[in-house]
């Protein structure tokens, strides 16, 4: 079974900070509003054996997704050494009372800090449950992560932030990895009174594009969702969806938006 993966998490520096992940070839899943109407963007990656030495990379946005979804597609430079492709995952029906665990790696506000005149962003690896059985606007996911107490934000780091800023600010663009198949991205702290309220961008909304579909074969990586599966979930849960390529009501987000970054 395929498993989640870190160290394919890489940081997004420019225009916006946030985060992204490899997913084969020279290609990075990340959220749009990162790049407002840029498609220029800058890219850390950092030596395995020293964390503090990093090298920022210019790379490309090459496709964002249309209708408001906020999902896009970076690629790197060709000087940069290919990685093998992961999996992208279908979840269970929605009408099914599965609940799914998940993991994903990003660089949260709360965890950077100075020291030295040097700023550093610590990489959290995140834990926690979709409850698939949640209606969310725009088929969002909503990620629980309320059980996870290790990782949450102590009431003296929340209170170095600024009113508007949200501990989370950073994970944006971090692939939500389910069971080793990757079947969203982290979107926004969607309720800043509430810091272990996330929402994610469910991949489903893109799997039918045929944009999408023709950028990750071009890369050598197979386009075609596989149903989440772990000992908990059967496939009746699945009997309601196409196992291929779903189609999910999509609307616009709203105009309005509070940027999580």
């Amino acid at each position: 079974m395929p498993q989640f993966q870190p160290d394919r998490a890489l940081e997004i520096v420019a225009p916006k900070y946030g985060t992204a992940y490899r997913i084969g070839g020279r290609l990075l899943l990340t959220c749009r509003h990162l790049f407002d109407n840029s498609n220029d963007c800058k890219v850390r990656f950092r030596s395995a054996s020293n964390y503090s030495d990093k090298q920022d990379i210019d790379a490309k946005v090459i496709w964002k997704a249309p209708d408001n979804i906020d999902i896009a597609l970076v690629e790197l430079p060709e000087t940069i050494e290919t990685c093998d492709p992961v999996g992208f995952g279908l979840l269970p029906d929605a009408s099914s009372t599965q609940k799914v665990k998940f993991d994903f790696l990003g660089f949260p506000l709360f965890l950077r800090y100075s020291e030295d005149g040097i700023k550093y962003a610590t990489g959290l690896h995140i834990q926690g449950t979709i409850d698939v059985a949640n209606r969310v606007p725009h088929n969002r996911l909503l990620l629980n992560i309320k059980d996870s107490q290790d990782i949450q934000p102590t009431d003296e780091q929340l209170e170095r932030l600024a009113e508007d800023q949200s501990p989370w600010q950073g994970t944006s663009g971090s692939a939500i990895v389910c069971y080793g198949l990757v079947v969203g991205v982290q979107k926004w702290h969607q309720n800043p009174d509430r810091p272990e309220s996330l929402e994610a961008e469910s991949l489903a909304r893109v799997y039918d594009n045929p944009e999408w579909g023709e950028i990750l074969e071009s890369h050598d990586i197979d386009p075609e969702p596989k149903p989440v599966i772990s000992a908990s979930l059967k496939s009746s849960s699945y009997r309601n969806q196409s196992l291929s390529f779903p189609c999910f009501v999509t609307r616009s987000l709203a105009s309005c938006q509070r940027d999580w970054g």
